[in-house]
């Protein structure tokens, strides 16, 4: 998987998780083991060098406004 596109959708993911992670139905373990997933398929090895590489790449990832 091309970094970039791994970026945006663990960004995406990131987001989910923070809106509606502790809703009935949801599950924050469940958003986590999706990115480790997409992160390992984009090349990154843990999720400090996947959260600095949206922070370098202007994505915000916490805190989304509820």
């Amino acid at each position: 998987m091309d970094k970039s596109a791994g970026l945006w959708l663990l960004s995406q993911l990131e987001k989910r998780r923070h809106e509606y992670g502790n809703k009935p139905g949801e599950s924050d373990y469940s958003y986590r083991a999706a990115q480790t997933i997409i992160a390992r398929a984009a090349g990154f090895n843990d999720r400090n060098e996947w959260s600095d590489a949206l922070k370098a790449n202007g994505y915000e990832i916490y805190p989304y406004p509820q």
